[in-house]
């Protein structure tokens, strides 16, 4: 989504949904000042800081210019689905129209369409493809990696600027030292991971891991039960933050009260289930075998039981 499109600007300020939670304990102006100079290179000192409060007294005393003179970009509002986006892009749209700037947020669709009745500043929408396949094999390509390395299904997964921005850390902070160590499960790991990094979505990435882990265990029942209809699906109820998180749940079509679980995100979903059995299987001093055996033989209907 687009809040008001810049033709130009001389300056940007690039945050994530975690910076913007600073905004609540902080001035506006100080926030900013704050990103603008981490930003250029500069050490926030006194003569900076005094220089850029000069530039924002200016520009609230000129309003109105021929270009626009700041751009916002927040990054992931869906990543913090509970956070009161409306309030905040209203209040941050008008701060921006005083000085002649421009904000520009992005968020998945299912999101967009749970605050855009809630928000009364004009608003552009823009919709953003995935990268295409020449696209991303150029970005690859200027990191080093060689895309013909990459396996169909992670390269496919790719496509995703998030996921892919997950990708480039882990082989820069060389956590991973080959690229063909990347799979659609470690990446989805790791999103978690990051998930509870993230100090606006409200839970933690243990939280986060549990709910994935009370779905499958859900869905392994439904198993047990030989109830194949609607196998993936659930009731939404309180899990606004689950649907959210678009690589692991999805909206069903249709059905405004029911979401499903993506098919990327099944297996470490299932994974996390079978792992809390065997666990509990160990504490009792019992085979883990013996039950993994009897836990896995329902999963076998499911078509990626060989991805776990």
């Amino acid at each position: 989504m687009l809040w008001r499109p810049a033709r130009s600007a001389s300056n940007c300020a690039s945050c994530t949904s975690s910076d913007v939670f600073s905004f609540n304990t902080r001035s506006r102006t100080a926030v900013l000042i704050s990103k603008l100079s981490s930003q250029a290179g500069d050490a926030l000192t006194d003569i900076v800081r005094r220089r850029w409060t000069r530039r924002f007294k200016g520009w609230r005393a000129n309003p109105g210019p021929g270009h626009v003179r700041l751009v916002v970009w927040v990054d992931g509002l869906n990543q913090a689905v509970g956070f009161p986006w409306s309030h905040w892009i209203d209040g941050m749209a008008r701060f921006l129209e005083k000085i002649g700037g421009r904000l520009i947020v992005t968020t998945n669709t299912w999101h967009y369409a749970q605050i855009r009745s809630m928000i009364t500043s004009p608003i552009d929408r823009i919709l953003v493809e995935e990268w295409s396949e020449s696209e991303l094999k150029g970005i690859l390509d200027a990191k080093g990696v060689k895309s013909d390395a990459v396996s169909a299904d992670v390269f496919d997964f790719l496509r995703n600027p998030r996921i892919l921005g997950i990708a480039v850390e882990l082989l820069d902070a060389k956590e991973i030292e080959r690229v063909d160590e990347l799979t659609v499960g470690r990446l989805l790991f790791e999103h978690v991971r990051r998930h509870g990094d993230d100090v606006t979505n409200g839970t933690s990435a243990r939280e986060f891991a549990k709910t994935l882990q009370t779905h499958a265990e859900e869905l392994l029942q439904r198993l047990n039960a030989q109830k194949s209809d609607d196998l993936t699906i659930f009731d939404l109820g309180k899990d606004l933050s689950a649907v959210s998180q678009s690589r692991f749940f999805e909206p069903v079509e249709g059905e405004s009260d029911l979401y499903a679980i993506r098919k990327e995100g099944l297996p470490l979903a299932l994974g996390l289930a079978l792992t809390s059995v065997l666990r509990k299987e160990a504490r009792a001093s019992r085979d883990p075998l013996a039950r993994l055996a009897e836990v896995t033989e329902p999963i076998n209907a499911v078509t990626v039981a060989n991805s776990i």
